[in-house]
């Protein structure tokens, strides 16, 4: 009996295990299907909201094109008040904000990239959003002065650099071998003290583009040597050899983002707006010196300055390529047209007024000995001239003058009226110097 029930308990718990091990079974089944479900329902809710928020009519595209569309409104806004303001500006006078200076600031404000501004400068025009904004074409000065719209003699609101000097060593100038008593032979030219107005005088023949000149001089900075006088002085032959290069350099402070180059005042360009010509014979027109072409022989002097400061004397010949004119010649175009007169010939007195160096040298063939010549316009005794005089003579003979630097700036064939337009007219500065 105790055996049969010990049998009987032993059944009873191997059945109860097997329950138990079903219902385990049970229960784990369960819970890996409920989690295959869940997966699924959260993978598609997932590709739901992907879908709303990166889809192509998404929350993010909406929201970049929401963007878009605020920014190209904000730009084509700014479009039409410098539109508008450039319209004012014909009416009322002044300047107004350039094409460039209108990108950049719309660049600095991030409302436009890099590559924007660039399309905008290539084709006028850009598309932001659903806006395709398109800036008016300017035309070029180019084109304006071939239509006659611009002219010269006509202001223009060109931009000079606001810092920038050069020094023009006495040793490049000649002044060092002058100036013996301690005093200051170098010159000092300052842009920031030298702030110029700026106007049309021509197209220029090499490039096509615009040339500018300064309607009055630069000033030197003062000196021990020649306090408060305004004047560059260059001196024998080392000031004849250097006084295109100096020249140049001094007026090359005055190139900008716009200008090709920045010089100095040449008799070429002078020639070209009064219309004196050089002939198929060489001879230049309303000629009044009578030295063209004429040549010469010397004996046991110096043939050129170079040979002079290398103490080599030879036999040799010149000839003459220096010419001279009268401003007031009644076959110059400035004598009809008192505008541009003034432009060239207003108040230039020698060693008081606005004379002003060329950066053209020639040679006279004298009688007796050469003279090598810098260029310069000048007005002496009632009569304003183009001419030159002898910085240094076939016989050794040096001497120095002083007359004001007038710089040209050559723009680039590009320049739109968006970047530089004409202007009102503007007041020259008074020099009232006396350069004893």
């Amino acid at each position: 009996m105790e055996e049969e029930k010990n049998k009987q308990i032993k059944e009873e718990k191997a059945k109860g295990g097997a329950r138990k091990m079903k219902r385990v079974r049970g229960k784990r089944g369960i819970t890996l299907i409920a989690l295959v479900v869940t997966i699924v329902v959260l993978l598609i809710l997932a590709g739901i909201t992907i879908s709303l928020v990166f889809s192509e009519n998404g929350v993010v595209t909406k929201a970049k094109e929401a963007k878009e569309e605020t920014r190209g409104a904000a730009v084509e806004e700014a479009r039409d008040m410098w539109e508008l303001d450039k319209s004012l500006t014909e009416y009322v006078g002044g300047s107004s904000q350039s094409l460039d200076e209108l990108l950049d600031s719309l660049e600095s404000q991030k409302q436009i990239t890099a590559e924007e501004k660039a399309q905008i400068k290539e084709t006028g025009s850009v598309t932001i959003g659903s806006r395709t904004i398109t800036f008016n074409t300017a035309r070029t000065l180019v084109e304006l002065y071939d239509a006659g719209e611009l002219k010269i003699g006509d202001y223009v609101n060109y931009q000079n650099p606001t810092s920038g000097s050069y020094t023009s060593l006495g040793s490049k100038t000649g002044m060092e071998d002058l100036i013996t008593d301690g005093g200051d032979s170098d010159q000092i030219f300052n842009v920031a003290n030298n702030q110029l107005t700026w106007r049309v005088l021509g197209k220029d023949e090499a490039t096509g583009g615009i040339k500018l000149i300064a309607g009055s001089p630069m000033k030197r900075e003062s000196n021990s040597s020649y306090p408060e006088v305004p004047y560059y002085f260059l001196n024998g032959a080392k000031g004849y050899i250097n006084a295109e290069t100096e020249l140049n350099n001094i007026c090359a402070l005055y190139k900008n983002d716009l200008a090709q180059t920045a010089r100095s005042v040449t008799i070429e360009d002078v020639n070209q707006v009064v219309g004196v010509t050089v002939d198929e014979t060489g001879k230049p027109s309303l000629d009044e010196s009578g030295h063209y072409g004429q040549t010469y022989s010397y004996t046991n002097q110096y043939a050129s300055p170079e040979d002079y400061l290398a103490g080599t004397k030879s036999n040799f010949s010149k000839t003459s390529d220096y010419y001279g004119y009268m401003a007031n010649n009644p076959a110059l175009t400035t004598a009809t047209d008192q505008r541009l007169y003034n432009l060239l010939f207003d108040n230039v007195e020698y060693r008081s007024g606005k004379a002003y160096w060329l950066a053209s040298r020639c040679v006279v063939a004298g009688s007796s000995y050469a003279h090598f010549c810098v260029r310069f316009v000048h007005s002496d005794g009632g009569d304003t001239v183009v001419r030159g005089y002898g910085q240094f003579l076939s016989d050794g003979g040096e001497y120095n003058y002083g007359f004001a630097v007038r710089p040209v700036v050559i723009l680039k064939s590009n320049v739109t009226e968006d970047s530089i337009h004409k202007i009102d007219d503007q007041t020259e500065e008074e020099w009232n110097y006396e350069l004893q």
